[in-house]
C-alpha cells in the first residue's frame, strides 16, 4: 500500500484550480494583447482565444485526473478523515465539471466566435 498524504492531494486540488483560474482569465489576456501588439480585430482575436481556453481546459482535466488517482489511493479512514476526504472529492468534481464546461465554451467560441461577436 501506497503512503497517502492529504497534503499532496490539497496541493493536486489548488494546482487544478490554478489551471481552472487560468483558462478562465488568459484568453482575455490573449485576446486584448493580440488587439493592440498585432492589430488584429476583435472578431479574430476571438477565434485564438477559444483554441487557448480548449487548451486549458484539458490542461485542468489533465490534472483533475491525476489527483483522483492521487484519491482514489486513499487507505480506510476513520470518520474524521473521511469527512476530510469527503471534501476532497467534492472539490474534485466541482473543478472537473469546471474543466468540461470550459472546454465545451472554447470548442463554441473557437469555432463560431467569428461569427457570433464579428461586426
Amino acid at each position: 500500500m501506497t503512503d497517502f498524504s492529504f497534503t499532496e492531494l490539497d496541493k493536486g486540488i489548488r494546482i487544478s484550480l490554478f489551471c481552472f483560474v487560468s483558462s478562465l482569465v488568459l484568453p482575455g489576456v490573449i485576446c486584448e494583447l493580440s488587439k493592440w501588439y498585432f492589430g488584429i480585430d476583435f472578431a479574430d482575436s476571438i477565434g485564438r482565444s477559444g483554441s487557448v481556453m480548449v487548451l486549458l481546459g484539458v490542461l485542468t482535466e489533465y490534472r483533475v485526473f491525476k489527483v483522483r488517482a492521487l484519491y482514489e489511493e486513499r487507505p480506510i479512514m476513520d470518520e474524521e478523515s473521511g469527512a476530510r476526504a469527503g471534501v476532497c472529492l467534492m472539490s474534485i468534481n466541482i473543478i472537473h465539471f469546471g474543466a468540461l464546461t470550459i472546454v465545451c465554451i472554447g470548442t463554441l467560441i473557437w469555432g463560431y466566435g467569428d461569427l457570433i461577436f464579428g461586426r
